[in-house]
Order: C-alpha cells, then structure tokens, then sequence
C-alpha cells in the first residue's frame, strides 16, 4: 500500500519562473471530484464519494453513499443504522459509494482505478475485484484494514492513500490562476 500526501505539479513555465505550481496532479484532481461527490451523501453517519476512471483517466462514473431509491433520505428520517457504531454496517439503510458508481458506469470493463474518499468496506472491496481490468484502488480515509489488505493482494497497480486538496487550497490556486486574466 502506498501513502501520498497532497501536492501540486507546475507547469514548464513556472518552473522556469520560479512561481507556485498551478495545475492539480492526476490523482489529487480525481480525489478532490470524489470528496465533492461525498457531499451529495444522503446517510447521516457519514459521507462518502467514488470516482470510476478508464484507462485513459477518464472518468467513467461516480456515485455517493446514500439511501434505496425511493425511500426517504437517512439525513431526513434516519434509519435503524443511523446511531450504530462507526463500523458496524448490519443495520445501515444506505447503498454505499463504491456499489453506487459500478451501478452507474455504463462499461464495467473499462473501468481501471477507483478513488475512494474512504477505504473500501469488505463487501464493496469484493465488489469491486469483480471489475475485470480494475488496477488499482485510491482512498483518502482509512475504514478497514482487512478489505484493504485483500485488495492490496488482487490489483496489479496495489492500493494508494490519497490525501485530497483542501478547498482553500484551491481556492488559492483558482486566484493565483485568474491573475493574468
């Protein structure tokens, strides 16, 4: 498993100049679209988001934890799962992030990475190794080590920690970008 804070690329010409990289890396673009993903969750517990990419890291699907379709949202009327312990999943209502984004894509064999903004649980991690070119997995949040461990030991590519951009952040950047304009 790999770990990877979050850092910036500049372009050619700011290398040159000497100023402040502008430009997100792959892998901190993909999990900052996860983390804004999460915050269309509907589970009271907690908010996650999942990014689906092919092969030419393009995104293929996303999806978010939340209730069944047509039940009422947990963050409107809570399920039975909603004040159970952190890792205890037998009584959330919710359909979580990761099987929510397979649900959407319309292609599972083009779909090569996942980012996560937490570690898979056991069930989605078992899931996902059913994507038959998947290659790897990124999250941001650890949730289990278990299921982390089996999808270390399946996907070519491994498991990679990802921490996300701060909003801030990229608002720096966004204003440090709009300076010449």
């Amino acid at each position: 498993m790999g770990d990877t804070g979050w850092n910036m690329h500049a372009r050619p010409e700011d290398r040159k100049t000497g100023l402040a990289p502008t430009r997100l890396d792959r892998d901190q673009y993909f999990m900052t679209i996860a983390r804004l993903v999460s915050l269309r969750s509907t589970c009271a517990r907690r908010t996650t988001g999942c990014v689906l990419i092919n092969k030419r890291n393009a995104i293929v699907s996303t999806g978010y934890n939340g209730g069944v379709p047509g039940d009422p949202h947990c963050i409107d009327v809570s399920c039975p799962g909603a004040e159970d312990d952190h890792t205890d999943l037998t009584r959330c209502q919710s359909i979580h992030a990761e099987i929510n984004a397979v649900l959407q894509c319309r292609d599972l064999d083009h779909v090569h990475a996942a980012y996560c903004t937490e570690s898979p649980c056991m069930n989605c991690a078992r899931f996902l190794l059913r994507l038959p070119n998947l290659d790897r997995v990124y999250y941001w949040d650890e949730y289990t080590f278990d299921a982390m461990d089996m999808l270390d030991r399946h996907l070519r590519g491994g498991v990679v920690r990802i921490n996300p951009v701060p909003f801030e952040v990229l608002r720096e950047f966004e204003r440090v970008n709009r300076r010449g304009t």
